[in-house]
């Protein structure tokens, strides 16, 4: 009788080879359009389709809301509109359900293209419909603009990077409470610790700690038992893994990629939810590390933060991220180097911005203060809710 190892062996092998094939034919079918290493498979479909109503006629699909998102849309639609074809209608997102017991949860939409003009088309969401004149890719009743990833800021703003690369399986990351074990029995060991930060930890203040050790500091590392045991875990890992990770196993006491600045950084999230009013960006020290799960402008002028935080860019977001279900995926390439030409400011407006940015900073405290209040306020009326249900009623 097979184990259930073996029995599932095969099937894996079945999907690596599909999923080997599917790849192959995207390639096919993208290789004139130039993005299909980095589109959807989906995106298959839309070109085939595109091909095939050529000469006339139209199709939709139902599909995952990323092909109308972020970097996918200039890899995806040009040449459709190229071919001549227009978007006749189009129903934004919503989720998509099934029968299974563990539902995807994957925001779906559905686009209908076709290749004749249509004098009226039509936009639905939440049981609405909109009349569009055009309807683009990004399924707004606009001309078709498509918004370009750039490898750097079109606006003369800063450059964003990725935050540090750990490649180390965890070993890095320690709770408050380890590291401070870890100092109560090695007190020169307090410098090897830095705080860090990533888009869950800048959004929710939480504060967690990573080992950071430079070049000079390695030999104290490996002489702390607690810390040289971690060391040789990222070792090992990084041994078996990729080309590129093994480059770092001769310093398995450096992140992969390290990057710090001089004074300051300002810190924006990679993902937050579509709930919020603002970029929840932050400026900060630049002792604290910024995790890969985070971006960074390195020792920028403190008036960019105002711009990252503006109503304006919000807007810009909201059209051009991707998304991670209904959450803003926020993308350096798109969302932040195709920003609009940001002109040199007066002083007077350049001392208003800076001092904008400061009251941000005061004004997401004082935010995240009266939510906590709230919240508590809540929880209070619920439980006295509760008791006095509880209690006998005297008549």
């Amino acid at each position: 009788m097979k184990s259930r190892r073996q029995s599932r062996a095969p099937r894996q092998s079945r999907c690596a080879a599909t999923s080997i094939g599917l790849k192959k034919a995207l390639s096919r079918i993208g290789r004139a359009r130039g993005g299909a290493k980095a589109v959807d498979y989906v995106a298959g479909w839309l070109w085939k389709a595109s091909d095939f109503i050529r000469r006339g006629g139209a199709f939709a699909f139902v599909s995952t809301n990323s092909i109308c998102q972020g970097v996918q849309v200039p890899l995806i639609w040009p040449s459709i509109f190229q071919s001549g074809q227009e978007i006749i209608f189009a129903h934004k997102d919503f989720y998509w359900a099934n029968n299974a017991s563990n539902n995807a949860n994957v925001i779906c939409v559905i686009v209908g293209v076709s290749s004749e003009p249509h004098g009226e088309k039509f936009i639905y969401f939440d049981n609405q419909r909109k009349l569009a004149k055009s309807i683009n890719a990004y399924l707004t009743d606009g001309p078709n603009i498509i918004v370009e990833k750039h490898a750097t800021p079109i606006s003369g703003l800063p450059e964003m990077v990725a935050g540090n690369i750990p490649r180390d399986k965890g070993h890095f990351m320690l709770s408050l409470e380890d590291r401070d074990a870890i100092v109560a029995k090695y007190p020169e060991a307090a410098q090897l610790f830095r705080k860090i930060v990533g888009s869950f930890e800048l959004i929710n203040g939480v504060e967690r700690t990573c080992l950071w050790i430079d070049d000079g500091q390695a030999a104290l590392a490996s002489s702390i038992p607690m810390i040289a045991q971690r060391l040789e875990a990222i070792r090992k890992y990084r041994e078996t893994g990729s080309e590129r990770g093994k480059l770092g196993i001769e310093t398995p006491y450096k992140f992969e990629r390290t990057i710090t600045g001089k004074a300051s950084q300002i810190v924006i999230p990679r993902v937050f939810s579509e709930r919020r009013l603002y970029v929840t960006a932050d400026y900060m020290k630049s002792e604290i590390i910024v995790s890969d799960a985070a971006q960074a402008l390195y020792d920028a002028p403190i008036h960019v933060l105002s711009i990252i935080s503006s109503r304006m860019h919000l807007a810009w977001i909201n059209v051009t991220a991707g998304r991670m279900k209904s959450d803003y995926r926020y993308s350096s390439g798109v969302c932040y180097n195709s920003l609009g030409s940001v002109q040199p400011l007066p002083t007077a407006h350049f001392a208003t911005l800076c001092m904008s940015s400061s009251r941000s900073c005061v004004s997401s405290l004082y935010a995240l203060i009266k939510r906590c209040i709230s919240r508590f306020f809540d929880i209070l009326v619920s439980v006295n809710v509760r008791e006095a249900q509880r209690r006998p009623i005297h008549r």
